[in-house]
C-alpha cells in the first residue's frame, strides 16, 4: 500500500470497513475501481484526481450515498485555489452534488441528502475562508443560490437540512462583507414567493390558506436566519411579517409560522435592539389582537406568550411611553392564552401553555408597572373623588385601571369553563398584582377583594376553589391590608373577618405539616435499599410530585 499522503484512496478505504453497511461496500468499490483506472493512464492517486473521477462518475440510485460521502471526504483535502479553478471552469463539483440532490425522490435517502448539502457547505466555507483575493462572493454566489433552491423543495429530507446548512453559513459570515449579499439573496427568495401574495389578492389568499406551499417553506428558513441578517434586511423582513399579519383575517398556519420567527427574534440577545421599538410593538399588537379575536383554541400558546413577554420587555426598555399604552391589549391577550377551556383535549402541552402565559403576566407586572403608571391612576381616582358633579361624569380608564380590570377578570375563569390549572394560576397572577401595587392595592383592586370575599363565603362543596381564595385573601389581610382597612371592612363583617383569618391560619398549618410528612416519607423510601424495586420507584415519584405541589402552595402563602 502506498503512503497515505500520496494515495488518498488507500486512506479512505480504511475509513469505510463496515461490511454490514451497503454504502460502505459501494464506497470501497468506487475507490477501488477509480484507483484501478489510474494505473494505465499513470495518474497520481491524489485527492484532486479522485475528486475529478468522482465528479464524473455515475449517479445511479444505488451509489448516490457513496458518491456524496466520497465528495464530503475529498473537498476539505483539496486546496482552495484548485477548487476555485475547477468551479470557475465548469462547476464540476457543485454540478455533481446537484445531480445527487435532484435525484428521484423515491431513491434519495436522508443521509445522502444531508451529505450532499454538507458538500455545498464545505465548498462555500473552504473558498470563503481561504483569504485569497479571488475568493470574492462572485466565486461562490452560484453555490449559495443552488443551496437556496433546495430551501423550498417539496422533498422534506432535502429541504429541512438545507435550512440548517443555510443558517450555519449565515452564522459563519457574521462580521464579514459577504453577509450582505447572502442576506440579500435570502430576502429575494422570500419576495419571489411572497410579493404576489401581499398584493391585491393578499387577504383572500391568506385567509383561505390557498397560498403555494413554498411560501411556507420560505417562512421556515427565515425562522433560523432573520436574526443573523444585517439591520437593513431585518427591517425589510419584519415589515413583510407585519403586512402578513395585517392581511391575515384569522390565525392560521401562516401567522403561526410568523410567530415562530418572532419568538426566536425576541429571544435573541441583540436582534430586537437593532430595530425601531415602534415596529416591534406594532407586530406585538397585531399578535395580541389576533389572539383576542381567535375563534378557537390553538396549540401555540407557549410561543405567543413567550413573544409577548420578551418583546414587550424589550420595547419597554427602549421606549417606556410608547409601550405602556399598549399594555392593556397585551394583558387581554394573555388572559385568553391562560384561559384554556377545560374540555380541550390535552396532548401534554396545556399546562405548559397556561403556565407560560401566567409567567408572562407576572413578568410584565414586575417589569412594566412603575410609579408613573400608578400615580397616573391615583391622580384620576382623586380627581373623581373630589369632583362636585352629580353623578360623576363617565371617565376613560387609565392604563393601570385597565390592567387591574383584566387581572380581576381572571377570577371569573371558574364561570367560563376554564381548565383547573388556569384557575390555579389566576390566583398567582392576582397575588403578583397585589404585591406590585403594594399599599395602593385597595385603590385599584377593590373589585378583586369583593370577588375573593364572595368566594371565601361559599361552602367548600359549593365552590371547589374556596381554599385558594381563602389562602390569598387571608394572606392579603394578615400581611398587607390589615384588619382595620376600610376596603376589607366594606366586604367582610367583623365576624367574617375573624373566621377568614382562622381558616387561613389553619390551612397554613395543615400545609406545613403535610409538607413535612411528605419529605419524611420521601426520605424513608430513599433510605430502604430492600425496597428499591419498581413499586418503590413509583412511590418515590408520586411523593416527589406531592411535595412539589405542596411546596408551590406553601410558596403562594409566603410570597
Amino acid at each position: 500500500m502506498e503512503d497515505l499522503d500520496s494515495n488518498i484512496g488507500s486512506s479512505s478505504l480504511m475509513r469505510f470497513t463496515d461490511s454490514t453497511r451497503s454504502h460502505h461496500l459501494e464506497i470501497r468499490k468506487i475507490i477501488a475501481a477509480t484507483a484501478h483506472g489510474f494505473v494505465p493512464r499513470r495518474i497520481a492517486p491524489t485527492a484532486v484526481s479522485y475528486l475529478d473521477a468522482t465528479c464524473s462518475s455515475s449517479s445511479e440510485d444505488h451509489v448516490i450515498e457513496a458518491v456524496v460521502t466520497i465528495l464530503s471526504v475529498l473537498i476539505p483535502l483539496v486546496s482552495p485555489e484548485i477548487l476555485i479553478e475547477k468551479e470557475s471552469a465548469n462547476k464540476s463539483v457543485s454540478a455533481a452534488v446537484a445531480r445527487v440532490l435532484r435525484f428521484d425522490t423515491r431513491n434519495l435517502n436522508r443521509d445522502a441528502a444531508v451529505l450532499g448539502l454538507k458538500c455545498i457547505s464545505q465548498l462555500l466555507t473552504v473558498i470563503l475562508t481561504s483569504n485569497m483575493d479571488s475568493a470574492a462572493w462572485s466565486h461562490v454566489s452560484y453555490l449559495y443560490e443552488l443551496l437556496l433552491g433546495f430551501a423550498t423543495t417539496r422533498i422534506s429530507h432535502v429541504r429541512k437540512p438545507s435550512h440548517v446548512v443555510i443558517a450555519e453559513i449565515m452564522q459563519s459570515l457574521q462580521g464579514t462583507a459577504d453577509i450582505v449579499p447572502a442576506s440579500e439573496a435570502l430576502v429575494n427568495l422570500f419576495e419571489r414567493w411572497w410579493l404576489p401574495l401581499l398584493g391585491g389578492n393578499g387577504p383572500s389568499v391568506l385567509s383561505n390558506e390557498a397560498e403555494p406551499i413554498e411560501s411556507r417553506f420560505c417562512l421556515d428558513v427565515m425562522k433560523r436566519c432573520v436574526v443573523l441578517m444585517p439591520t437593513k434586511f431585518k427591517l425589510t423582513m419584519l415589515n413583510c411579517f407585519k403586512t402578513i399579519l395585517e392581511l391575515a383575517l384569522h390565525r392560521n398556519s401562516i401567522t403561526i409560522r410568523v410567530e415562530w420567527i418572532l419568538e426566536r427574534f425576541c429571544l435573541h440577545p441583540s436582534a430586537p435592539k437593532d430595530v425601531p421599538p415602534h415596529l416591534l410593538l406594532d407586530l406585538l399588537c397585531l399578535i395580541s389582537d389576533s389572539v383576542t379575536k381567535r375563534a378557537a383554541f390553538d396549540h401555540e400558546g407557549t410561543t405567543t406568550a413567550s413573544i409577548l413577554k420578551n418583546g414587550v420587555s424589550t420595547v419597554y426598555s427602549s421606549n417606556w411611553e410608547l409601550c405602556v399604552i399598549k399594555l392593556p391589549l397585551v394583558f387581554d391577550a394573555l388572559k385568553v392564552l391562560m384561559g384554556i377551556p377545560a374540555d380541550q383535549e390535552d396532548h401534554g402541552y396545556i399546562e405548559e401553555d397556561i403556565d407560560t402565559a401566567a409567567q408572562a403576566f407576572k413578568h410584565l407586572i414586575h417589569t412594566c408597572i412603575d410609579e408613573g403608571l400608578i400615580n397616573q391612576g391615583l391622580d384620576q381616582i382623586n380627581k373623581i373623588a373630589s369632583s362636585k358633579s352629580e353623578p360623576p361624569q363617565p371617565k376613560e380608564l387609565t392604563v393601570i385601571e385597565k390592567m387591574c380590570a383584566t387581572i380581576e377578570s381572571l377570577l371569573g375563569y371558574h364561570r367560563t369553563g376554564a381548565h383547573t390549572f388556569s384557575i390555579d394560576r389566576a390566583f398567582e397572577v392576582v397575588l403578583t398584582m397585589f404585591d406590585k401595587l403594594g399599599s395602593h392595592s385597595c385603590c385599584f383592586m377593590r373589585g378583586t377583594l369583593e370577588s375573593l370575599a364572595d368566594m371565601h363565603k361559599f361552602a367548600d362543596e359549593q365552590f371547589p376553589y374556596r381554599k385558594q381564595a381563602t389562602l390569598l385573601l387571608g394572606r392579603l389581610v394578615e400581611e398587607k391590608i390589615g384588619v382595620d382597612d376600610i376596603s376589607i371592612r366594606a366586604v367582610l363583617t367583623q365576624e367574617e373577618l375573624l373566621g377568614l383569618l382562622a381558616d387561613y391560619r389553619d390551612l397554613k398549618s395543615k400545609q406545613s405539616s403535610q409538607l413535612s410528612h411528605l419529605k419524611r416519607k420521601a426520605s424513608s423510601i430513599e433510605l430502604m435499599p430492600d425496597r428499591c424495586g419498581p413499586s418503590s420507584i413509583w412511590a418515590m415519584a408520586v411523593t416527589v410530585r406531592e411535595i412539589s405541589s405542596t411546596e408551590k402552595m406553601t410558596k403562594k402563602i409566603k410570597l
